[in-house]
């Protein structure tokens, strides 16, 4: 076998729950080591920047945005050497065998810019919960699935670095839904491959809270609606299929609005349900919400004063 290539762990700390020794001790005891550990974060987490000067060897701190997930990984990439890129988040861990089993994917079929594999979810209380079975993620050319299911796992993606170069990075606007945007934008140009091992382990803090829930649907509804009109999705996907996800996608994020009485951003995403693929359900809707508006405006004119 040809001599492997050299690799970047880059590890965030966004999430709060994380276990960032625990996460860095999974990297340290890969079969096969990483050329550089790039732990990124905010320069006022002085605990994670400690156990990152205790891991000491070729493990790095890059001070980088709290909350913003692109923002770390671009600023660890900038300060990075390697051929390839493997991300982690403090909330997950490899097994022994992750890094070595990717590298080799990708340096045994050139062809392949990026690779991932499933994952196992462990939530709060120890239930262990697989992600879809490898028959169902695919590999390849993968553009129209991707954008109808976001099944990538962050932190079991390895992937070139000129992938890294040529689609301009992670977007540092988003505080959800990165890494699903690095990777349509990616699949446009490149093939992924999948190894059908669960070699990562996600800890999860538990079901998100309403109101981080609504705004996890707005996002994606905005995420995916510029991937389609403004980034060359248009260009590369399934015209109906496309068009009917980003439909559905507007009218979630129009209820999840609504229930919380935000009038334009409910309109907004009307609005553009209607444009992909209107329905006789986002036409009632919008129906209700301008009647249910203008009834709301004529009472405040005619309230006694």
């Amino acid at each position: 076998m040809s001599v492997l290539p050299t690799v970047s762990v880059i590890i965030s700390t966004t999430d709060a729950h994380g276990d960032l020794r625990r996460a860095l001790n999974s990297v340290c005891g890969q079969t096969l080591s990483p050329t550089e550990i790039l732990v990124a974060g905010d320069a006022a987490d002085h605990a994670a920047q400690q156990i990152v000067q205790d891991a000491g060897g070729n493990v790095r701190w890059i001070n980088a945005p709290a909350g913003y997930v692109g923002a770390q990984r671009n600023a660890a990439l900038r300060r990075s050497q390697s051929d390839l890129v493997a991300l982690l988040d403090s909330s997950a861990v490899w097994s022994p065998k992750k890094l070595e089993r990717c590298v080799t994917g990708l340096v045994n079929v050139p062809e392949d810019a990026l690779v991932y594999t499933p994952a196992v979810f462990i939530d709060p209380n120890g239930t262990r919960d697989a992600s879809p079975d490898p028959e169902f993620l695919p590999s390849g050319w993968i553009l129209d699935k991707l954008f109808e299911e976001p099944w990538i796992v962050d932190s079991t993606v390895v992937f070139r670095r000129t992938v890294w170069e040529r689609h301009g990075g992670f977007d540092e606007t988003l505080t959800v839904t990165t890494g699903q945007n690095f990777y349509l934008r990616a699949a446009r140009a490149h093939r992924f491959a999948m190894i059908p091992e669960p070699l990562t382990e996600v800890f999860r803090a538990g079901p998100l809270s309403r109101e981080e829930e609504a705004h996890h649907i707005r996002q994606t509804a905005e995420m995916m609606h510029r991937f389609y009109a403004e980034q060359g999705g248009d260009e590369r996907l399934d015209g109906w299929r496309s068009r009917r996800i980003l439909g559905e996608l507007c009218e979630q994020a129009a209820r999840v609005s609504w229930e919380e009485h935000n009038i334009p951003m409910t309109l907004r995403a009307l609005i553009g349900a209607m444009h992909y693929r209107p329905t006789w359900r986002s036409r009632l809707f919008l129906y209700w919400v301008l009647w249910r508006t203008r009834k709301e405006r004529v009472g405040m004119v005619l309230a006694p004063g």
